[in-house]
């Protein structure tokens, strides 16, 4: 007996041994398993060539194929600047901003480039790099003669007519850098960072526009991550023996910031008077939608390793902090995520925005379904994703109708973040088509970029063949940016809408809009935040019928507007007016 008490000690010592080693090393790595796809092969083709045509596969069993664009004029990769150094900033990626910025009807693209992230002040390349849309399928690159000058370390772009002058301004975020532009009307934009009082000094990643307090002009949330000087050398890490990037809580985290559109061409600071700045994580996505539908939006914020945060407005420029409360802080199992992107849509069509964020390894994409109140319920384990987003690393969440059947699709990027031995540093990104009982199926041979692996990061869809069918655009880390064709046979009536507000923001952000088409009725919300580094600002696409639809507009400042009997085509709407206007052109 005697010996046998050595023994079980030593056994119960070695296991919380081996225990707090595995805790050490999940705190201070970016961890992986075996549970990850083996690497993906490529047909071969070199992808920087746009004039390679890759090989064609069979249609989806359930429809939905994308067709890579070629010899469109887009020439674009995102570049980190990888020199061997391990700057945690070389993980984000850049992002993507799509709006019609010169105002003749076709949908432009704005591209977010990094570059050096330790010598990013003395960089020569511009960092902003703007696609003016010629045809249905040619662009060309008019950023730089047309005065978007900005030789910062990017990431995210952010999208919105900030003085309502009928032209999309925007702000790009980077890493410890800002650029504010003002769209001039004549194709040509001005920096203004530092006159709109937009000039930010920490790590800035995704920005939001929304109209917080209902005075008709865009306020401003912009997320940030963590505080690493650029004079102090990145730590070391490694795993097996390799280095690799630290885990960002090796940094300290700091306060988002808010700003209100004063109205006159500047924003105010509200980020400490609102109480926001009381709240410090790690931010990486943000969305502003008002989930209660009380004509008075939320924002909500996917934190990096942290519990996620919920604002509620409670008085003019006061905000209460709800996420633990209202269940999007953790997972069911009480757990924070390494949270990225995030995608905001009626997912289950009961009339209620719901939430998906994107994660890290082992921990699975989740979905937070809305209960109403502000109250939401961890629901990934029954509708789909968790079995196929364990082993990924996620980022870019974009939910949209791609086959016009009006329930929501959903297509993710992924890729690690950092080259780690027990895990795949490019990852395939992930096509979801859903179904009638508010399910999502992995959808198999959706087109050649879906059998490759990428270090994908920035997406989002919008029509840019002007067929009805939303299209979507990716930007990876160290790839060519691709436009991705939406190829369902779809041939049926199409209605396309686009909005101007005239008492709300111009730019509609946060209008919700009812579209009932025979019993069926379904619910959107302009957001001008894609929620991960991306912004849109164009339209909004669905199936009509013969005999028409009905829509219905609630406009941020309450305004009902209704419209009977749409048949299909192409309108703009503009708050107060009782008929749409037809954009149609023969």
């Amino acid at each position: 007996m005697r010996f046998f008490v050595p023994v079980i000690l030593f056994a119960i010592l070695a296991a919380a041994g081996y225990g707090t080693a595995k805790w050490v090393e999940s705190r201070s790595v970016w961890r992986g398993d075996d549970l990850l796809p083996k690497p993906v092969k490529t047909d071969g083709v070199d992808r920087r060539d746009p004039t390679q045509t890759r090989h064609s596969q069979p249609p989806a069993q359930d429809g939905l194929k994308f067709i890579e664009l070629q010899n469109s004029g887009l020439d674009f990769t995102y570049e980190n600047g990888d020199s061997g150094k391990f700057h945690l900033a070389e993980t984000l990626g850049g992002g993507i901003g799509t709006a019609d910025l010169d105002r003749d009807g076709r949908t432009d693209l704005i591209f977010v480039d990094g570059g050096d992230p330790i010598n990013w002040p003395d960089q020569i390349s511009n960092s902003i790099h703007i696609y003016r849309h010629l045809s249905t399928t040619s662009f060309t690159e008019v950023g730089e003669q047309n005065g978007c000058l900005w030789s910062g370390y990017g990431h995210g772009c952010c999208l919105g007519d900030f003085n309502n002058d009928g032209f999309d301004d925007f702000l790009i975020t980077g890493y410890q850098s800002t650029a504010f532009f003002m769209n001039m009307g004549d194709g040509t934009y001005e920096e203004r960072t530092e006159e709109a009082g937009l000039k930010m000094d920490r790590w800035c990643a995704t920005a939001a526009f929304g109209d917080l307090d209902n005075d008709g002009d865009l306020d401003l949330y912009v997320t940030t991550y963590a505080n690493t000087p650029r004079d102090v050398p990145p730590p070391y890490c490694e795993e097996s023996g390799r280095r690799i990037h630290c885990h960002p809580h090796y940094y300290s985290a700091v306060p988002d910031y808010l700003f209100e559109n004063v109205g006159d061409g500047t924003f105010r600071d509200r980020s400490t008077d609102s109480g926001i700045s009381e709240q410090i994580q790690y931010g990486l996505g943000v969305v502003i939608a008002d989930f209660n539908d009380d004509r008075t939006p939320e924002i909500f914020i996917a934190n990096d390793g942290d519990r996620n945060l919920l604002f509620e407005k409670e008085s003019d420029w006061k905000y209460r902090e709800i996420g633990i409360e209202s269940g999007v802080a953790y997972t069911a199992m009480g757990k924070s995520t390494g949270s990225m992107g995030i995608a905001c849509a009626d997912f289950n069509r009961d009339g209620r925005l719901d939430l998906l964020t994107t994660n890290f390894i082992h921990e699975t994409n989740v979905t937070f379904y809305n209960q109403g109140g502000n109250t939401f319920v961890d629901t990934a384990g029954q509708n789909g994703l968790s079995t196929t987003s364990r082993a990924m690393v996620g980022w870019s969440a974009v939910p949209f109708d791609a086959d016009l059947d009006g329930r929501p699709d959903l297509f993710v990027t992924n890729g690690h973040v950092t080259d780690s031995p027990s895990a795949s540093f490019q990852q395939p990104p992930l096509l979801f088509h859903g179904t009638n009982d508010s399910q999502w199926k992995k959808t198999e041979n959706a087109g050649a970029y879906f059998e490759q692996s990428w270090h994908g990061r920035g997406a989002l869809a919008t029509d840019l063949n002007e067929d009805g069918l939303p299209d979507l655009v990716v930007s990876p880390i160290d790839d060519p940016a691709t436009i991705l064709l939406n190829d369902f046979k779809f041939d049926g009536p199409v209605t396309t809408l686009q909005f101007v507000g005239t008492d709300s923001n111009r730019s509609a952000g946060n209008l919700r809009i009812e579209v009932q088409s025979g019993s069926e009725t379904n619910v959107h919300e302009r957001q001008l935040s894609g929620g991960y580094l991306t912004s849109r600002t164009t339209e909004l696409s669905f199936a009509s019928s013969n005999d028409g639809v009905n829509i219905t507009l609630r406009w941020p400042n309450g305004n009902v507007q209704e419209m009977k009997d749409l048949s299909a085509g192409s309108y703009l709407i503009i708050e107060g007016k009782d008929e749409p206007l037809s954009l149609k052109t023969d």
